[in-house]
């Protein structure tokens, strides 16, 4: 058998979506609902024009996020942790909102730093609530607000297990998990504190 012929088929050539070459069809695309399917003129341009449509960040950013007017805060609606924070994919690694959106708003900056919330809500992105700081800054941020899952006072334990209030919401004022909660009421955690 002789070599193959690069054969053009009859048919009328089409304009590449992409770049705006006019190309044919050729003995690769046999079938008619394929060549019907094609809509750039090579691969690269199949690539290039599914790479450019990927939106920006920021855009990602604004699409996915609300304000909300009471607080001011802009909170992000797509996936979260299991802690709250807004969950985003970006070339193909899963990154925190609210760093992404700090670093759209600022620039660049040392990824060895916290990205630390002013409002206290992890769902919230808005660039104005956010401020750099190191791991320790964190550690004295929660403490000073009094959201440390850490250590508690005997205060707060007795008063934990002497309320009337569900235990989601003593989770919400002592900004711990129910979890920790349901310990310290069934004195799995803190037997010490009578």
């Amino acid at each position: 058998m002789g070599p193959r012929r690069n054969f053009i088929y009859p048919d009328a050539p089409k304009a590449c979506l992409h770049c705006g070459n006019l190309f044919e069809r050729h003995i690769g695309i046999a079938t008619q609902k394929l060549w019907d399917s094609r809509k750039f003129c090579s691969r690269a341009c199949g690539h290039e024009a599914r790479r450019v449509a990927i939106p920006s960040v920021s855009v990602r950013l604004d699409r996915g996020s609300i304000p909300e007017p009471n607080t001011g805060c802009t909170i992000w609606l797509g996936a979260a942790n299991n802690r709250g924070y807004g969950l985003m994919g970006v070339q193909g690694k899963l990154h925190l909102v609210h760093r992404l959106a700090y670093r759209e708003h600022y620039g660049e900056f040392d990824p060895s730093l916290d990205v630390l919330h002013k409002c206290d809500m992890p769902p919230c992105c808005n660039p104005m609530h956010l401020f750099l700081g190191t791991a320790v800054d964190n550690g004295q941020d929660m403490a000073t607000k009094f959201r440390s899952s850490g250590k508690m006072t005997k205060a707060q334990v007795l008063e934990i297990r002497l309320s009337n209030k569900t235990q989601r919401e003593l989770a919400k004022d002592f900004g711990v998990s129910t979890d920790t909660i349901s310990k310290i009421c069934l004195k799995k955690i803190y037997r010490h504190v009578r």
